[in-house]
């Protein structure tokens, strides 16, 4: 398995690009691929696709893009050049944004995303992300710290803590909610 290619783009077409690695061509399907600049050089993390009838390799600019376009290939209905069509459009926080508020309405907007897809993904993925604001607030760092001190694992105390997060809450309110949370969990 290719776990990322640095080289330089030697051509790009409408949903691929090809990587010049060491003079050996890697055709690889990005999300924007008519955005890349021929000639330049370029890292992509990739994920290989293995098909009955087909393998591929799929790329991707960041970690955070990887690691939720894994995470939209597990649920029934998505595939790969559908996750990665949703890329073309949105960026991986506007989707985990959307999800997390349950706009579907957003998450229809995607390529080849309709009202079932949509609300499967909110169904299997809401409260799974942490929100960049949650990992920022003082309040949800200290709390969490302060669960797994106490001795929960880091996974238990994250799911309550998704549960029961909300923007500008109390301290003293988060711990008491989330406390309660992760001892039924």
């Amino acid at each position: 398995m290719i776990s990322f290619l640095k080289g330089r783009i030697d051509s790009a077409s409408k949903e691929a690009v090809v990587i010049d690695v060491n003079n050996i061509g890697y055709k690889v399907y990005v999300a924007r691929a008519s955005s890349y600049e021929i000639g330049s050089e370029i890292k992509l993390l990739t994920y290989d696709v293995q098909k009955q009838d087909e393998s591929y390799l799929v790329g991707f600019p960041t970690v955070e893009e990887k690691n939720l376009f894994l995470t939209l290939i597990k649920i029934q209905g998505i595939g790969a050049k559908t996750a990665l069509a949703m890329f073309s459009v949105g960026s991986p926080q506007e989707i985990i944004s959307a999800i997390n508020r349950e706009d579907i309405k957003y998450l229809k907007t995607l390529p080849l995303v309709g009202y079932k897809t949509a609300r499967q993904i909110i169904l299997e993925l809401k409260g799974y992300f942490v929100s960049s604001e949650m990992e920022e607030d003082d309040a949800f760092a200290d709390v969490r710290n302060a669960l797994i001190t106490l001795g929960f694992k880091a996974s238990t105390v994250d799911t309550a803590l998704r549960k029961v997060y909300k923007e500008g809450i109390d301290k003293e309110e988060l711990l008491k909610l989330a406390l309660k949370e992760a001892r039924n969990l």
